[in-house]
């Protein structure tokens, strides 16, 4: 336990989940950093099994925490506990067999590979 609790105590799960447009994910937005200055987005997502993020390249560093669950990016597996760091340029699909729930640093948002198909950003940019 900490010798001085923290300033600011946000119970995520209490946060409104928000579909995203893209089937099987929903986002909680925890912090929009917009209004502090910055264009980053802290996040949890909620992937239902058998639900992909489509084909997407990142434009700046993103970094998760898996909570639970694994989640696939490409070839790479990832499970609860782990945590990723998608590198800027990267491209990825992202997706899950069995559901996944993964706390998400964006610092900037995605572009779709998939032929100019319009959806929102899965980090809530």
């Amino acid at each position: 336990m900490p010798e001085v609790p923290p300033d600011i105590v946000t119970d995520v799960a209490a946060l409104p989940a928000l579909a995203t447009g893209i089937g099987g994910l929903t986002r909680r937005l925890v912090f929009d950093h917009r209004i502090i200055g910055e264009n980053r987005r802290l996040a949890l997502l909620h992937l239902l099994p058998g639900s992909a993020i489509p084909a997407h390249a990142l434009s700046a560093p993103v970094e998760w925490f898996v909570l639970g669950g694994e989640v696939r990016v490409g070839d790479l597996r990832a499970l609860g506990g782990s945590f990723v760091v998608l590198e800027p340029g990267a491209e990825a699909t992202v997706s899950s067999e069995f559901g996944v729930r993964f706390l998400a640093w964006a610092d900037g948002p995605v572009s779709w590979l998939d032929g100019g198909v319009r959806r929102a950003d899965p980090y809530g940019f």
